[in-house]
């Protein structure tokens, strides 16, 4: 029946796997592209909402060193409002993308796509987010801190 229509292909359990499995590796490999850039622009906000304070408040950051507060303290302060950024982050990011991509399971399986028929939650991938956010978020408020503390006192309340 095959040999004579070309249109026809004739595959084994084996190789109909196989192909499953390489569509859904690059499915796979999509979403974690697609994934890994809207992290990147999240990421990107929370640089610019962190900068941004600092920059519109040195003004009275600086007046704050003027009567006392100290270059260690400047750091915990400016550490501790971004540990505040991060934490508001992490929890819409993981309750929202949670809930999103657990009901985009009930919707796959409940339409039969591609045979999804078990949840598994993301262990591995939102360990790695909240890795690289508080990490580039430390990053981020040590460069910060040391900005600020370049410029001298009286520069700073000046401006």
């Amino acid at each position: 029946i095959v040999d004579p229509n070309t249109q026809l292909k004739l595959m084994s359990l084996d190789e109909e796997l196989s192909v499953a499995l390489s569509s859904m590796q690059a499915i796979r490999l999509a979403l974690y592209m697609l994934i890994a850039v809207l992290g990147v622009v999240s990421f990107l906000a929370l640089i610019n909402t962190l900068v941004t304070s600092v920059i519109t408040r040195r003004r009275e950051l600086g007046t704050l060193q003027a009567i006392g507060l100290s270059n260690r303290q400047l750091g915990q302060m400016l550490w501790r409002e971004s540990i505040v950024f991060t934490a508001g982050t992490l929890l819409c990011a993981l309750t929202v993308g949670n809930l999103l991509g657990y009901l985009g399971f009930m919707g796959a399986k409940a339409s039969g796509l591609m045979g999804i028929t078990n949840y598994h939650y993301p262990l591995t991938e939102t360990l790695i987010m909240v890795i690289l956010l508080v990490l580039g978020q430390l990053l981020i408020t040590r460069l910060l801190s040391r900005n600020v503390q370049k410029e001298s006192l009286v520069q700073r309340i000046q401006q």
